[in-house]
């Protein structure tokens, strides 16, 4: 098997794993909207788990394009560089991609505008109960002890 048939196989494999995590953010989104933070909570750990196999596509990715000579190439940079028969195996592939990525996008800015109306909802009403502004700095664990200088609840980085 050539380079590029494996270069084939792992845009497949990325792809699949964008239409993954597409679905999950649609779950994500669904449950926001819902105001149901436990399937929210089981979106995070399953993204947690997306994250791991995003790693070893990245490495496979990564693997195959410096066997290539294409290491410090992009995707595009790549299509311009190979023969037209391999462009045209090629180009439905980065298709499919394109198209699978501006759906997450899509769905990954509903999930977070949805997230975040139900925190300033939160916010509003927890302000009115106490009567003062809330300390954005403050967070509580699960024991209800305060913690101070929080970087947030997950990571995004993908």
């Amino acid at each position: 098997m050539s380079y590029m048939e494996d270069f084939q196989k792992v845009l497949t494999e990325i792809n699949l794993f964008v239409q993954d995590l597409t679905a999950v953010e649609q779950e994500k989104f669904e449950a926001a909207t819902a105001n149901n933070i436990l399937i929210i909570e089981d979106c995070i750990k399953k993204e947690q788990a997306l994250l791991l196999r995003s790693r070893g596509l990245e490495q496979k990715r990564e693997h195959l394009l410096k066997a290539m000579g294409a290491e410090k190439m992009t995707l595009r940079q790549l299509m311009d560089s190979v023969s037209s028969m391999e462009k045209s195996q090629l180009a439905p592939l980065c298709h499919a991609l394109d198209e699978s990525l501006a759906k997450y996008q899509e769905v990954y800015h509903n999930a977070k505008l949805s997230i975040e109306a139900n925190l300033h909802r939160v916010n509003t009403a927890l302000e009115s109960m106490t009567g003062k502004p809330l300390d954005s700095t403050v967070a509580y664990s699960d024991h209800g002890k305060k913690i101070t200088n929080t970087k947030g609840f997950t990571s995004r980085r993908v």
